[in-house]
């Protein structure tokens, strides 16, 4: 835990780094700081809206593969000979019950959806937070959170019913480093905001340093 928290911390503040003081080097500037005539917000920041927009669509889609997961392993568990397939695997339960083959596999599925809901409202709300001061790192976070999410999701449906599968693939576990990146780059906001002034980076390397 303590390494995946300290390379978050490094990927924060390298990507707020390049952000803050490189970017507008190279005529990012104004599409970093000045605000839109819509919101009073960085121009930036409709990048991130974007990205959370099409991740919204993701996982009313992931839904949808939960449900037509369940009515393929009910078939496979009617035509396998299971008992009491209709109570045990149709709504309104969430998880199918029992332990066969067909069971584990659904619930791996379903699984894969749930843990996505149980942590995606911690995942929205920083992301917003963050982007108020940092929206390109947001943004770029949020793009590596859903590709990630997207290939542990893929891994745990594929599993056949073996969690253990489901960082299988490369890359399938960054979701949580990105995770912490929003975290901290959340807080760094909020720092800023209460002292009424950014300090990421300005009041560290002064501008005319770099």
């Amino acid at each position: 835990m303590f390494g995946r928290l300290a390379t978050a911390l490094l990927y924060a503040l390298a990507s707020t780094f390049v952000e803050k003081k490189v970017l507008p080097s190279i005529g990012w500037k104004g599409f970093l700081e000045e605000p839109s005539p819509l919101l009073n917000l960085p121009r930036a920041y409709g990048l991130l809206m974007i990205i959370l927009g099409f991740t919204y669509i993701w996982v009313l889609m992931l839904g949808m593969k939960v449900s037509q997961a369940r009515n393929k392993y009910l078939k496979l568990a009617e035509k396998d000979g299971e008992k009491d397939v209709q109570e045990r695997y149709a709504y309104p339960n969430l998880y199918a019950q029992g332990t066969t083959k067909n069971v584990r596999a659904f619930n791996c599925v379903q699984r894969s959806h749930q843990q996505v809901l149980e942590t995606f409202t911690g995942y929205i709300m920083t992301a917003l937070f963050a982007g108020l001061e940092f929206p390109i790192t947001a943004s770029i976070f949020c793009t590596l959170w859903l590709y990630s999410r997207s290939l542990w999701v893929s891994s745990y449906a594929e599993s056949e019913g073996d969690p253990s599968k489901r960082y299988d693939k490369p890359f399938s576990s960054f979701f949580w480093n990105a995770m912490l990146v929003l975290w901290m780059t959340c807080n760094m906001s909020a720092v800023s905001m209460l002292l009424g002034r950014s300090i990421f980076w300005d009041s560290i390397i002064p501008g005319d340093l770099f």
